[in-house]
């Protein structure tokens, strides 16, 4: 469904139109209607059994730490996510031109010794055995890449995406075509919400029985969504 069509079902839900629906401001129902479309991406990703269905990736260059300060990209092996990241699925990283190895997932605070000693980290850790580590919107990688020249595209990131915003004349495509309705009904319950005096108790109580039944429809389908779907973007988009 265009966002044209889910803002029209939107008006039949309710019995209003595009003067007395919300605000009657295009602008802010579209920002509304992208918000509830955000809201619906983090209910598939929580209850469907592939978590892998929709995967985007990109690499970026293994920068060498030579020369780096304190807010550079790479510094103490640092590097920020891509921006659309919602969720990290998967590292990997090569120290040379050869094959990438997966990084294992360490959590820094188990770690007895420091975070920002070059020599510490060298001895702990082993560019055989890489390791990652996910904070602050970011990501370290170990070890450290302390030799001069960086290795273009040497850190490979599989990721769970954030959804692109939609418009009147696009559709939210991370939604299944028969499902997007659902947003339809998200939308009228802002509405309901906003205008809660003009709805008598009567049709709130319908509109919330078919808005479950939307709902249920929704959930139902990622729960039990088959795993070989998977679906990845191959974009190999350096962010750097």
């Amino acid at each position: 469904m265009l966002g044209n069509e889910i803002l029209e079902k939107a008006y039949r839900l309710t019995n209003k139109n595009a003067t007395t629906f919300l605000d009657g401001n295009s602008t802010n129902i579209y920002k509304d209607l992208n918000t509830a479309y955000g809201h619906r991406i983090l209910d598939i990703l929580r209850v469907r059994v592939d978590h892998n269905a929709s995967i985007a990736n990109c690499t970026t260059d293994l920068i060498s730490t030579v020369g780096l300060v304190e807010g550079d990209n790479g510094y103490n092996g640092e590097y920020s996510f891509p921006s659309d990241l919602l969720r990290p699925v998967r590292v990997e990283v090569s120290y040379d031109t050869g094959a990438k190895k997966k990084c294992k997932i360490y959590d820094n605070a188990l770690n007895a010794g420091t975070e920002y000693d070059t020599d510490y980290i060298s001895d702990n850790f082993s560019e055989s055995e890489p390791y990652v580590d996910f904070a602050r919107n970011s990501f370290k990688i170990r070890p450290l890449k302390t030799t001069a020249g960086n290795i273009t595209k040497g850190i490979y990131i599989e990721y769970e995406k954030r959804q692109a915003d939609f418009s009147e004349t696009t559709e939210p495509s991370e939604i299944e075509k028969n499902l997007q309705d659902i947003l339809a009904y998200d939308l009228a319950e802002m509405e309901i919400l906003m205008h809660t005096d003009k709805y008598s108790t009567t049709k709130i109580n319908v509109f919330r029985d078919k808005k479950q039944e939307a709902e249920q429809r929704f959930l139902r389908f990622y729960k039990q969504r088959l795993g070989n779907s998977k679906k990845m973007t191959f974009n190999y988009i350096s962010y750097a």
